[in-house]
Order: structure tokens, then sequence, then C-alpha cells
């Protein structure tokens, strides 16, 4: 589903939750060009599960957990590496062609 095609707001309520990720990271959605958006529901399912699987880890064993190097850097800096990073990981699933992208939920920025 294409949520923005050249400048152009195609789905509002797909672009409402894009927005509120951008806000997170402090992007700016007036400078998007096109984005689009993939659901999966065996992977939605999937990752679901694996959200509560984490979040039960994070209460029942928070020392494990409990990191502080990320507050070595500034907020700014640390976001940028993280999409960076996240950026890197996508683009080696897309290129070693094993991934099928029409099958995985995401949201493509350009």
């Amino acid at each position: 589903m294409t949520i923005i095609e050249d400048g152009i707001v195609k789905h509002e309520q797909e672009f409402q939750q894009l927005q509120m990720i951008l806000k997170f990271f402090g992007g700016d959605a007036t400078k998007i060009r096109m984005a689009h958006a993939i659901h999966n529901s065996k992977l939605s399912k999937f990752f679901e599960t694996e959200r509560q699987r984490i979040d039960f880890l994070h209460k029942n064993f928070p020392q494990r957990h409990k990191k502080t190097d990320w507050k070595e850097l500034e907020r700014k800096e640390k976001r940028e590496f993280v999409i960076q990073q996240l950026y890197n990981r996508i683009s080696s699933f897309k290129t070693g062609g094993w991934n099928d992208w029409e099958r995985v939920k995401f949201l493509f920025i350009y």
C-alpha cells in the first residue's frame, strides 16, 4: 500500500501512524516523497508473541536488561545510529535475496 506518493498523502490513517513514528525519532514528514506499507498477518502475530516474551523477561529479570550505555551519546546521535543500523540490517536482508518483501509488514520511507 502506498501511503505517500510524490509528496501526496494517499492513505490518511496510515499516514497518521507514520507521523507518530517520525515524531518519536525527530523526523520531518514534509520531506518524505514516497512511503509504502506492507502487511503480513502471520508475521504480525509472531512479533506480538515475541514482544510479550521480551516484556516478560524485562519484568522478571531486570538485571539482564538494565543498561545505561545508551545514555553516553546525545539523543539525536543515538537515534541516527540506531536508524542507520536498522537500515543496514534491512538492506542486508533485501540484497541477500531470501526475503520476500511482499510477505513482511514494514514501512519504507523515501
